[in-house]
Formats: C-alpha cells, sequence, structure tokens
C-alpha cells in the first residue's frame, strides 16, 4: 500500500492522532527546525488525497506504517525489490536493459531450481513480472524504422510478463493476502490497458475479457469491504467498469462511484483532483460512467446523504 492517505487510515485504527504525531517524529519525520510533527499536517493529509507529503514526513509515515503491519514477503526478497526500482529508474538506456537482464537471468535460475508455493515465491514471479514488462519498454524505446524483430520482442516480453503475474496471482490466491492480490490484478490489468490508446479501451475485447477473468472488480469490493477508506481501489474498478462498458453494470459503477465518495467525500465533486491522477471529468477512461451514471440528479441524491 503505497499512498500516504491510505497508509494514514490504517495506522490511525491503531493509534491516536497524539500517539502517531510523536512516532512519526521520532521517526524522522519533522521539519529541519525540530519541531514536532504537527497533527494539522497529518489531519490533512489523512483527509486529502490531493496532498503531498514531504520527503522526511512520507518516509517516517512509511516506517510507521512498516513497523506495525510489516510486509507478508520476507526481507530479503523485499530488499531485492527495491534494487530493482534503482535499476529500472537508471537512465542509461542500454545499462539499464543490461542490469535488468542480469536480474532476469537471476530469476530464470531460482523458478529452475526452486519450486516453493509461498510468499517468497510468488514475490518473485511478480519481480519478474515487473522485469519482463521493463525490457518490453525498453525495447519499444530503443527500437528502430519499426523492426519487426524488435516488435516480436516486445510481445515476448508482455506475454512472459503476463504468465509470472498469474503465477503470482495463483499463489496469492492460495494464501489469502487481498491487497497484494489486488495490487497484483492492478499490474495485469495495466499489462492490457497501457498497450492500448485510451480512446480505444472501451471496445477493446481483450481488455474486457481480461476485466472479466482475473475479476478484479470482485477483488476490489473485499479489499473495501476490510478498508473502505482505499479510494483508489474504488477508483480503479470504476475504471475496470467504464471500460467493460456493459449496461447491466450501471447500478454496480454508482455502488462503486459510492463507495469512492465514502473513501473521501472530496470525489463527489468531478473535477476534484487527487495527487497523480486525472480527475473523473477529464479522465477518457471514465466518459461512460461520467454520461450514464453520474447524472445532476444522482450526484444530488449521494450528496444529500453525506455527513
Amino acid at each position: 500500500m503505497g499512498i500516504t492517505y491510505h497508509k494514514l487510515h490504517r495506522i490511525r485504527a491503531h493509534k491516536t492522532w497524539n500517539e502517531i504525531a510523536k512516532d512519526i517524529t521520532r521517526l524522522g519525520g519533522a521539519s529541519a527546525t525540530g519541531k514536532s510533527v504537527s497533527r494539522v499536517t497529518l489531519h490533512q493529509l489523512a483527509e486529502c488525497p490531493h496532498k503531498h507529503a514531504k520527503p522526511n514526513l512520507k518516509a517516517a509515515i512509511d516506517q510507521l506504517h512498516e513497523n506495525i503491519f510489516g510486509s507478508p514477503f520476507p526481507n530479503g526478497v523485499n530488499r531485492l525489490i527495491e534494487t530493482y526500482r534503482w535499476l529500472s529508474a537508471q537512465s542509461d538506456l542500454v545499462q539499464r536493459q543490461q542490469h535488468l537482464q542480469n536480474l532476469e537471468a537471476f530469476l530464470n535460475d531460482h523458478f529452475t531450481v526452486y519450486g516453493g508455493q509461498d510468499a517468497f515465491q510468488a514475490r518473485l514471479h511478480w519481480l519478474m513480472g515487473n522485469v519482463q514488462e521493463d525490457l518490453m519498454r525498453l525495447a519499444r524505446d530503443m527500437r528502430r524504422d519499426e523492426e519487426k524483430g524488435n516488435l516480436k520482442l516486445e510481445r515476448n516480453y508482455r506475454n512472459n510478463a503476463l504468465l509470472h503475474y498469474k503465477k503470482a496471482q495463483g499463489l496469492l490466491e492460495q494464501q489469502g493476502h487481498i491487497n497484494e492480490l489486488f495490487k497484483l490484478k492492478q499490474n495485469i490489468f495495466a499489462c492490457y490497458s497501457n498497450a492500448i490508446p485510451s480512446s480505444e479501451r472501451s471496445r477493446c475485447a481483450e481488455i474486457k475479457k481480461c476485466i472479466h477473468d482475473i475479476e478484479i472488480i470482485e477483488t476490489a469490493r473485499e479489499v473495501l469491504e476490510a478498508e473502505p477508506f482505499q479510494w483508489l481501489t474504488a477508483r480503479t474498478a470504476l475504471m475496470c467498469i467504464a471500460l467493460r462498458h456493459e449496461t447491466i453494470d450501471l447500478r454496480l459503477a454508482r455502488e462503486f462511484f459510492e463507495r469512492l465518495v465514502m473513501a473521501n467525500r472530496h470525489f463527489i465533486e468531478l473535477d476534484y483532483q487527487p495527487l497523480y491522477f486525472k480527475s473523473i471529468n477529464t479522465d477518457h477512461d471514465l466518459q461512460w460512467i461520467k454520461a450514464d451514471v453520474l447524472t445532476i440528479p444522482t450526484l444530488k441524491a449521494i450528496r444529500s446523504r453525506l455527513p
């Protein structure tokens, strides 16, 4: 769970705001003046998904969340993920490709000799899917003159990414890690949707089939039943419903929009723009829902029930 808003809500279920402020100050989240972290600042971050936390404050919140909730994955593989993230952020395309291929070779050797069915194996399959997606994008960026060989290579990387994501999905389903399972399903969905221009996604049969096959909307409902503050989960489900674009989903679309507003009432305003995301009014993927579901009477009715 990478969003500060979500993390603060999870922490708040276990601690008072005074305790949270003290813990975050102790972990280095205070300003350069050395003053304690302000409860006002924490309240703003916990109420407004558009608010940006300063780096030291974000790092302290991340650490406190890790201290309380930990990770379902072993420490070693989490540290390997951090190395992968560093590699994938390097600007030199050739060096990045070489290092990612080194990581790919290690993972291939691991899968050859280790047949575990645990969280460690699930996270490594997930990592391999990420590596394959990165290599796919690198092949596309480095392609020259639309060479057929490179186009074929891109498709192979994409297929390999989906293969490993789905292996990880199967293992996570066995282990019941619902939040991680939803995030993984987002990766699978993105692997399909990012290959299609946004103006064409609602007409793409492959994307519709993916949404159905991985049951991402159903998983989103499970996540929100446990943690209704997860606005990003509700918004992702809403986008999937919009891209599936079926008349029978009108009631489902309204349900998930209401869940989005329950997570944070700012979203009742369709121009509202959370940090790093488009508003509903400007997001092309959500236009069907905006036109057919979020009518003026519907918005008025939902707004009237807000506390």
